[in-house]
């Protein structure tokens, strides 16, 4: 089982694919902070002229990144696609420019790369897609199919060779496009037969699984299942509706408010408890007081003072 390496079937397919020799970071570059939207292009800038010092890079005379130095790659800076007058200067020197020039930007990924050197004249920007690519991998499922090649008609390339029923290819990455693919007994120079050709078109960023389903020979088999190239999107770049969590999710929180709102009149009620309070027979042991206050108003003296007055008649009876 094998499928063609990244480059060669970029080379042959017309794209572009980074060597080997380049070593893959240690920990991946965090996605850029904007994405762009149908029409739009995200752009990064790379500074990697050793001899050039700081740079200032303009778009249409407007700058958009300052004081980038040697070394240093921008995030993804998002603009509608279209031609562009892009200006490279020293930082804050808009009078040294180190080029100035129209870069035209199709609805992708851009890395621009700033190489060579001042000194020897041969600065200048390097516009590399990123990532224009689609990555496609064949599954071998037709049971009464032998050992399988994939070739690109017109093209002279073979994407996968000898894939055995059972087995899955690597994936591999190709331009985006449309693409007729012959199925090929799998042989030497892949100059086997072609059984069967079909007709494929992959969108750049996506991951494709070619199924290699059915019969060979279905009439034999005795099912009308006759062989087909059955092309799904896979993992994360497959069409799924993940706009469907979110109202699911506000419908939980919309719920949430409205058993709220039904405890909060049984928290009111429970605040009536203010006017139990008020039933309290405070203000009654306040009258209970003011009893009090009558009780210190001495009745009894008054009574007393008749006896006293008893007393100056029991005096008048000994003047007699």
């Amino acid at each position: 089982m094998k499928a063609v390496g990244v480059a060669g079937a970029l080379a042959l397919l017309g794209g572009t694919a980074a060597g080997d020799e380049h070593e893959e970071p240690e920990e991946p570059e965090e996605p850029p902070t904007e994405v762009p939207d149908a029409g739009q292009a995200a752009v990064s800038v790379a500074h990697l002229s050793p001899d050039a010092p700081n740079v200032d890079v303009l778009v249409d005379g407007d700058a958009v990144l300052e004081d980038v130095a040697y070394g240093d790659v921008s995030d993804y800076l998002v603009v509608d696609a279209g031609t562009y007058q892009v200006t490279i200067t020293a930082a804050g020197d808009p009078d040294t420019v180190a080029f100035e020039g129209d870069v035209t930007f199709d609805p992708t990924y851009y890395t621009v790369a700033a190489i060579g050197e001042l000194d020897a004249g041969t600065f200048q920007p390097l516009v590399l897609p990123d990532y224009d690519v689609a990555q496609v991998r064949l599954v071998h499922a037709a049971p009464d199919a032998p050992a399988v090649d994939v070739t690109v008609q017109d093209a002279n390339l073979a994407l996968f060779e000898n894939v055995s029923f059972g087995q899955d290819s690597d994936y591999v990455a190709v331009p985006p496009g449309s693409y007729t693919l012959e199925v090929r007994a799998a042989e030497p120079h892949n100059m086997g037969d072609i059984v069967e050709t079909f007709e494929v078109e992959v969108e750049s960023g996506k991951a494709y699984s070619g199924y290699a389903i059915g019969y060979l020979d279905a009439e034999m088999a005795g099912e009308d299942r006759p062989l087909d190239l059955r092309v799904v999107l896979d993992g994360v770049t497959a069409h799924v509706d993940f706009d469907a969590e979110p109202p699911m999710e506000e419908d939980v929180r919309e719920d949430e408010p409205e058993v709220d709102e039904e405890d909060e009149p049984d928290v009111d009620d429970d605040e009536d408890e203010p006017e139990v309070d008020e039933e309290e027979d405070e203000p009654d042991v306040d009258d209970d007081e003011d009893e009090l206050e009558i009780d210190e108003d001495d009745d009894e003296p008054e009574v007393d003072e008749p006896g006293d007055d008893d007393g100056p008649d029991v005096g008048d009876e000994d003047d007699h």
